[in-house]
């Protein structure tokens, strides 16, 4: 979907290499511990990815961090990606909540900034003022 997004052609090869490195890719050393720690706190927690299901899926089991997550959910199952409001929506309904009970907790500014727009609580776990894309400050949680 990225690569017909951005009018790459992409070979069956080159896609197999890349969901390949995707799967592989290292998780950081302390990515466990807020994990533990929401789970403790009876939170809730599901991924929401411009990645296809099954990369995510691949790339959580690889970390060992599948077992955190209730769903993985895919912005190809609304064929939009993020930050389009239809992948927000896609969350809410799989999970069955409104938009305003969801903390969408992103590193990304189009996941910040997307959740925003939908009516989610948002959090950035980077400084705002150092995105590549600073967010606003009113709208910053």
């Amino acid at each position: 979907m990225e690569a017909d997004a951005r009018k790459i052609n992409l070979t069956e090869t080159d896609a197999k290499r890349l969901a390949a490195a995707l799967r592989s890719y290292p998780r950081f050393r302390t990515s466990r511990v807020p994990f533990v720690k929401l789970q403790k706190a009876n939170f809730r927690m599901a991924v929401l990815t411009n990645s296809a299901s099954e990369d995510a899926r691949g790339q959580l089991a690889h970390t060992k961090l599948s077992g955190y997550f209730e769903q993985v959910l895919s912005a190809s199952e609304v064929h939009r990606f993020k930050p389009s409001r239809q992948t927000y929506d896609l969350a809410a309904k799989s999970l069955g909540v409104l938009p305003h009970q969801i903390l969408m907790v992103a590193a990304h500014p189009w996941d910040v900034m997307g959740a925003a727009a939908t009516g989610c609580r948002r959090l950035s776990f980077r400084d705002p003022e150092k995105l590549c894309f600073p967010v606003p400050s009113d709208q910053r949680t």
